[in-house]
């Protein structure tokens, strides 16, 4: 038969291992919790990312635009002048007869051109890698619901590894009295 202080002892023991149960509920709320703001940082900065990648896109398309503008209204003007008797040969831009002037500005619009193509190949190369390697939201919500059910079941497993509260203090109450009652 356990005698009363045996009974208080168990209560104490119980009341502590869930005091301690706690607390580790708490610590893995507290990891749950710094696990979503990290994910929503995370996207945050994945979003805010790809926002400066396609403002850099964008500014190397207007680029590469305006340099075709520019060789465009140079090659207009220089048939304008052809037609108007100035001599200047289809061959512009070739090595051609034109004018050392016009000739060295063409150039220089075709080198410029090229390394604004060249740049933007670049560029694009290294958004698509960077966007092979960003995890999809998909993948994100796979790993939070993969979380939550690992924690529902270390949950669940505390739940059964001890007793109700109350039922196990009503359980000690009627130990006792039967204790009491049986040594009187």
């Amino acid at each position: 038969m356990t005698t009363k202080e045996e009974t208080k002892e168990e209560i104490q023991k119980v009341d502590s291992d869930i005091l301690a149960l706690k607390e580790e509920l708490e610590a893995l709320k507290e990891s749950y919790d710094d696990f979503e703001a990290n994910t929503a940082t995370f996207q945050t900065d994945t979003n805010s990312g790809m926002s400066e990648i396609k403002r850099n896109n964008k500014f190397f398309e207007d680029q590469i635009n305006l340099l075709k503008k520019m060789i465009a209204r140079i090659s207009n003007g220089m048939t304008n002048a052809a037609a108007l008797g100035g001599g200047i040969p289809d061959n512009v831009g070739k090595g051609g007869g034109a004018s050392p002037h016009i000739e060295a500005i063409v150039k220089q619009m075709q080198v410029d051109l090229s390394n604004h193509m060249k740049n933007t190949d670049v560029t694009f190369m290294q958004v698509n890698h960077e966007l092979n390697g960003r995890p999809k939201q998909g993948a994100l919500d796979d790993l939070e619901s993969s979380l939550l059910i690992k924690l529902n079941e270390i949950l669940a497993q505390l739940d059964m590894r001890y007793a109700d509260k109350e039922s196990t203090r009503k359980r000690f109450n009627n130990l006792e009295k039967n204790v009491s009652i049986n040594c009187l």
